[in-house]
């Protein structure tokens, strides 16, 4: 209809081109004299039709794969490829490349120990002539403002003691929606960080519009706030009110949620302004101090159907995991409020001083210390290729790290999980720090968390447990001032 093709098609038409024209195939085999693919294990049944279509009678044809490093089956992928590629081509030559350049001899040890726990991979182990290198650290945190904080902990040690920078450290999580309790202490803390391969927990849509509300509620004179959510969810604040209330807010210098209250509306406009105004109003008492502030904001999103609005912006039956996930980020959020109320340390939390943690330290900020790089906050997925002098991967937890629907679900989905924890453990070069939590928040509210039993896969001889708190002594401090220019 629209004389187009998608990226599928790309591949699946030519595979019918090449499968029932004779002519073609033996043009384009003649034109192709050697193939090579590299990244083997991550193709698709069609991609290795096409490979095979294309080779000559010659079968000059070199491919380049680890079975072991196969993590993209949600996407098509099928490491099953290398087992048909030795049935197809029976004459090959097989070169194991198992001697690895990057990380200690601690490190290999613990990942050939864990993959070897996979019964469908071709046997082979890693091996370095770099030194042992220390133990793989691993902590048990209470929670993950704990975690978080451990985690920048280190991150100061080893820059001081080890000469290394903010680049030099991978963050490593199993999925997107875990980057929040990092953000936030990454914020507080002033460390420079950049998500890669996804969007930051606060540059989300939905949290963005939740911290407008908040934000609002806190300063009526944040003109930036009232403009994001004055309409959202939609309730009958349309344009042309809009640009009455600039006018008005541009002659009487004031904010434009003054000039709403004070401007001369008709009766329809005047409606629909006063319950916004109201809203405002009556969730001020209640989100801006104390232990109840998350109650409070929990009360707002159900009061102004965020539920119902999410719903309507994705009205695609095939995006209601999309508004399940966006959702699951309020609740997220409402947790973290919950946390900064809970905290101890806070004898009288405001709504302010939360405020000033999450966004006082903006991304942009954070992203302007180019001169001393920025942490990789990132998924493993993202991580697939990379490499870091110290490599940290949180929430290493049973229902995460093997996610919740591999243990209950058939076996190659636990291989899967386990191929994509030893793709982790293999990024880190120099020192490698595991962490989980005993409880962790799921929907705004506390759970308990096991383990993940990849953990008990790593030979006790390869570990040992974190063994205590940064350095505070002075001139640990007056060190750590001077990398980080406070």
């Amino acid at each position: 209809m629209y004389n187009a093709v998608d990226f599928d098609d790309l591949i699946t038409l030519p595979v019918k081109l090449l499968s029932e024209n004779e002519e073609v195939r033996t043009e384009y085999t003649s034109r192709f004299r050697f193939l090579l693919v590299d990244e083997f294990q991550d193709t698709s049944g069609n991609q290795y039709d096409l490979m095979r279509l294309l080779v000559g009678s010659e079968r000059n044809v070199c491919v380049v794969g680890d079975d072991d490093q196969s993590i993209y089956s949600w996407r098509g992928a099928s490491f099953e490829n290398l087992g048909r590629f030795e049935r197809d081509f029976p004459g090959l030559r097989e070169i194991k490349l198992e001697q690895n350049y990057r990380s200690t001899g601690t490190i290999l040890r613990a990942a050939n120990a864990l993959i070897s726990h996979n019964a469908n991979r071709k046997p082979k182990e890693l091996w370095t002539g770099l030194p042992r290198g220390q133990p793989i650290e691993i902590f048990n945190a209470e929670n993950e403002q704990e975690e978080a904080e451990f985690v920048v902990s280190r991150i100061r040690t080893h820059m001081i003691r080890d000469s290394l920078r903010f680049q030099d450290f991978g963050v490593l999580l199993r999925a997107n929606h875990l980057t929040r309790a990092l953000e936030e202490t990454f914020r507080k803390e002033n460390i420079p960080y950049i998500v890669s391969g996804g969007m930051s927990f606060f540059e989300r849509q939905e949290v963005r519009d939740m911290l407008a509300y908040l934000k609002l509620i806190a300063n009526h004179d944040d003109d930036t706030s009232f403009l994001r959510i004055v309409n959202t969810p939609r309730r009958g604040i349309g344009r042309k009110l809009l640009e009455h209330v600039a006018a008005f807010a541009a002659e009487k210098k004031c904010s434009l949620f003054s000039a709403l209250s004070a401007s001369d509306l008709d009766e329809k406009s005047r409606s629909a302004a006063e319950v916004f105004l109201d809203l405002v109003g009556r969730f001020r008492s209640k989100v801006i101090g104390g232990k109840k502030m998350a109650q409070g904001l929990r009360e707002l999103v159900e009061e102004i159907d965020y539920w119902g609005h999410l719903l309507t912006e994705n009205r695609d039956a095939r995006d209601k995991d999309v508004v399940k996930w966006k959702f699951g980020n309020v609740e997220s959020l409402i947790g973290s409020l919950a946390d900064f109320a809970e905290d101890p340390e806070n004898e009288s939390p405001s709504l302010f001083d939360y405020l000033a943690r999450v966004t006082l330290a903006s991304r942009d900020d954070l992203e302007d210390k180019d001169q001393t790089g920025r942490v990789n906050l990132m998924t493993i997925h993202s991580a697939k290729g990379l490499e870091f002098p110290v490599v940290f991967v949180a929430g290493v937890e049973n229902g995460i790290i093997p996610h919740a629907r591999s243990v209950t679900e058939a076996e190659p989905n636990m291989e899967e999980e386990r191929r994509l924890f030893y793709v982790a453990l293999t990024r880190a070069e120099r020192r490698l720090h595991l962490s989980w939590c005993s409880s962790r928040r799921r929907m705004g509210k506390p759970s308990e968390s096991l383990p993940s039993p990849f953990l008990e896969e790593i030979p006790p001889e390869c570990v040992e447990a974190h063994g205590g708190d940064e350095d505070f002594s002075p001139d640990f401090a007056a060190a750590w001032k001077k990398i980080s220019g406070e």
